[in-house]
């Protein structure tokens, strides 16, 4: 975590990949740094937190340095220098107590120190707080008269009342320090503790997915370290903490193998206290897989007895001529997928770099095997999630599989899991040429979909990007091309985008 984050430089903090990672060289380029260096504290401390959580069973725990530890020539210190001071001198012989969850996205840990003092450190972990696109949400706790001292990271305290306080959380850790003996009262404050009005961020991690044709089914999981009790959907809910409720909805009009269904559910959690929260971003796109026999291969199943259904969402440049049209379907052993393309002009540059090869005639294909994506607290791939490109020879002959990212081997084959980056040689694949374009043909064993089970009723994101590139050999801004995917947004591709993927649900 660097301290500068200046996208015209190639810089970016939080990263481990490209060069630069976060500095090209060991200067300090302004005193001025801004927000970044912020930031950069803030994760730190936030990861150091982790390992004073866990240090029971951790031995030491260490951050990346790089240009975060040295200092001018009158010593003055950068904000990740202080982090370390801070911690140390709140929780360096202290020991962890409880875990508080009082609202989503937020952190309350207490721990208690040497001197029998407990000590509360809270923070946000909302995206949109870090990146300064939302204000930090406020609190608000009674401690009654049991507060000692509430400190910032850069180890300062901070003027503070008795009784009931309001707070904003942060990126950056705020500390609160109660007296001797009092650590029963802290635990109390923050179980009870809440967002003050106006907060759009609800009590619940939310899911919704289908379940058959005719409903879905929208999970409800407390995140709270209490009980929640209100309605939702028009029925009433009583959910224990950190527990989860699902309540059947019924489609409008049930899914369908021939085409992707909008599915739109405007809906408000209320509390019994009046609190009302309307659920967001439960609209999603979903269709289902017919199931075909074991006995079928990618040679002997009969492609036109399956449903059509065409990529319609055009990316990068317009192109009326481009078209693709896609069939699945699944059996127990695994999920059979053909896309054929309308394309004049077939062309596949064979470059070095196996993963350059994407930017050509080609086609990315990516799994979101738990579909949960779309209940996710961050965007962007997470661990269960695949990204395959398939890439015809420079002849038009055949094409491979290209295994660009793979889940983590925990959740597959274990040790036998295949790796990131390299050529799926057991996955079969068929390219076809045709007067109007080309036609892929892919089988993905079931093995290589895990988690994800191949049985009637599962149910898996799906991304489909079909890319044309006329001209591939031609440098950027001279080189022609488009592509046609099934992204939930308009004028969107699929890559690291598992929240835009539809809902594929096996079934038969």
């Amino acid at each position: 975590w660097g301290p500068y984050e200046i996208p015209q430089w190639g810089t970016k903090s939080a990263s481990w990949r490209g060069t630069p990672i976060t500095w090209i060289g060991n200067t300090t380029i302004s005193y001025d740094i801004g927000k970044t260096e912020y930031l950069s504290a803030a994760w730190r401390a936030r990861a150091w937190l982790v390992a004073l959580k866990y240090a029971d069973r951790i031995i030491t725990a260490n951050s990346g340095n790089t240009n975060n530890f040295s200092v001018d020539f009158y010593q003055t210190p950068r904000a990740s220098q202080l982090v370390s001071n801070t911690l140390a001198n709140l929780l360096g012989d202290a020991v962890f107590r409880k875990d508080i969850r009082f609202a989503p996205y937020i952190r309350a840990w207490i721990f208690e120190d040497a001197r029998k003092r407990p000590v509360a450190a809270v923070w946000c972990h909302k995206e949109s707080v870090d990146s300064g696109t939302d204000k930090p949400p406020v609190a608000s706790a009674d401690f009654g008269g049991s507060l000692e001292a509430v400190i910032d990271l850069m180890n300062q305290e901070r003027r503070f009342q008795t009784g009931r306080m309001d707070f904003p959380v942060m990126s950056a850790p705020l500390f609160f320090r109660g007296r001797p003996g009092t650590l029963r009262q802290m635990i109390s404050a923050f179980e009870h503790a809440h967002l003050q009005g106006g907060s759009t961020l609800s009590p619940f991690h939310i899911s919704l997915n289908p379940a058959t044709p005719e409903y879905c089914l929208l999970t409800l999981e407390n995140v709270l370290s209490g009980e929640f009790r209100g309605t939702a959907a028009g029925q009433h809910i009583r959910i224990p903490a950190q527990t989860k409720q699902t309540i059947r909805l019924p489609f409008r009009e049930p899914l369908t193998a021939d085409r992707i269904l909008s599915c739109r559910f405007p809906l408000t959690i209320r509390s019994e206290e009046g609190a009302s929260w309307p659920l967001k971003g439960l609209d999603f796109q979903a269709f289902y897989a017919k199931k075909v026999p074991d006995t079928v291969t990618l040679k002997s199943l009969d492609w036109n007895s399956l449903p059509r259904l065409e990529l319609t969402n055009e990316c990068l440049k317009k192109n009326d001529a481009y078209r693709a049209f896609y069939r699945i379907a699944w059996n127990t052993l695994g999920l059979f997928l053909e896309v054929s393309v309308k394309d004049s002009h077939f062309t596949h540059r064979e470059f070095a770099d196996q993963r350059k090869r994407w930017d050509n005639d080609s086609l990315q294909v990516y799994f979101d095997t738990l579909a949960n994506a779309r209940a996710s607290m961050t965007d962007g791939y997470d661990d269960d999630d695949y990204d395959y490109a398939i890439h015809p020879d420079a002849g038009g002959r055949n094409c491979s599989v290209w295994r660009n990212r793979t889940a983590d081997q925990q959740l597959t084959l274990g040790i036998n899991a295949p790796k990131d980056l390299t050529i799926a040689e057991d996955i079969p694949t068929a390219f076809l040429r045709t007067r109007e374009g080309y036609v892929y043909r892919i089988f993905f064993p079931g093995k290589y979909l895990l988690p994800a089970t191949m049985k009637k009723g599962s149910v898996l994101g799906f991304g489909l990007t079909a890319n044309n590139a006329d001209d591939p050999a031609l440098p950027y801004p001279k080189r022609r091309r488009n592509a046609r995917s099934n992204a939930t947004i308009p004028g969107k591709d699929c890559y690291n985008k598992p929240r835009l993927y539809p809902a594929l649900l096996l079934w038969e």
